[in-house]
C-alpha cells in the first residue's frame, strides 16, 4: 500500500510547500486567462530587454496540465532522496538547494544560449521561450547521481512506471518529456542537469543558507515590483 497522502506531508514539508506553489501558479495563470508564454524566459526577453524577473517566473509555471502533472510526479519521485524524511535539517536545505538550482540553471541557461548566438543558423534561439520546473528537477536528479556512494546506483520512480537508476534518470525523463512534449527546451534541461554537477562540485557551497535567503529575499522584491502597476 502506497503512503497516506497527509503522511507524505509530514515527511516532505518541503516539497509539499514546493508542490503547492507550482499548482497555485498554475490555477492563477490559468483562471486569469494567462499564457504561460507571457511569463516565460527567453534571451531576448531576460537579456536584451533585461526583463529578468522572467528567469524566476518563467520556472514555476507551466504550459498546460500534462506539463504541470508530469513535473509535479517528477518533484515526488525525487522527495525521498531529496528531502529525507527524519533527517535535522532536511527540509531547509532542500529548500536552499532548490533556490540555488533555480537561479544557477536560469544563468547558465542564458550563457549557453548566449554562446549559441554566436552561430547564425542558431538564431533562433534569441526568442525561443522556455517555461516549467524542469530546470530544478534535472538538476536535483544530478546533484544526487553525483552526491550517491560508489557503488550505490540509487533509484528514481520515473511517472510510476519504474525505478531506475538515478544517473539514468535525467537522460530518460529528458527523452520522455521531448516525446510527450516536443517542444520542451533541450537546452533549459541541459542547464539543469549542469547547474546539479555544478553544485556536486561544491562550487556553491559559500552560498550559506543566510546568503541564499538573501538571494530569495531579493528575487522575490524584483518579483513583486515587475508585477506591481
Amino acid at each position: 500500500m502506497g503512503v497516506p497522502l497527509h503522511m507524505q506531508v509530514a515527511r516532505h514539508p518541503a516539497t509539499s510547500a514546493v508542490t503547492a506553489l507550482l499548482v497555485g501558479v498554475w490555477l492563477r495563470l490559468l483562471s486569469g486567462g494567462v499564457a504561460p508564454a507571457a511569463v516565460g524566459m527567453s534571451y531576448q526577453r531576460c537579456v536584451a530587454e533585461r526583463q529578468w524577473w522572467r528567469a524566476v517566473a518563467a520556472q514555476v509555471a507551466h504550459l498546460d496540465l500534462l506539463h504541470i502533472v508530469l513535473n509535479v510526479s517528477s518533484l515526488w519521485g525525487l522527495a525521498d532522496g531529496a528531502e529525507p524524511a527524519g533527517r535535522a535539517g532536511a527540509s531547509a536545505d532542500y529548500l536552499r538547494t532548490s533556490c540555488l538550482l533555480l537561479l544557477a540553471s536560469a544563468a547558465i541557461c542564458l550563457a549557453l544560449t548566449r554562446g549559441a548566438l554566436s552561430f547564425p543558423a542558431l538564431e533562433r534561439l534569441r526568442h525561443t521561450t522556455m517555461v516549467g520546473y524542469s530546470c530544478v528537477l534535472f538538476g536535483w536528479m544530478a546533484l544526487l547521481a553525483a552526491r550517491a556512494p560508489a557503488g550505490h546506483r540509487g533509484g528514481f520512480n520515473l511517472l510510476g512506471l519504474a525505478t531506475v537508476p538515478m544517473a539514468a534518470a535525467p537522460f530518460l525523463l529528458l527523452a520522455i518529456t521531448q516525446l510527450i512534449i516536443p517542444n520542451a527546451s533541450f537546452l533549459g534541461h541541459l542547464s539543469g542537469i549542469l547547474a546539479g554537477l555544478l553544485m556536486a562540485s561544491g562550487a556553491l557551497d559559500w552560498l550559506t543558507p543566510y546568503w541564499t535567503a538573501c538571494l530569495a529575499f531579493w528575487a522575490a522584491v524584483a518579483q513583486y515590483a515587475a508585477f506591481t502597476p
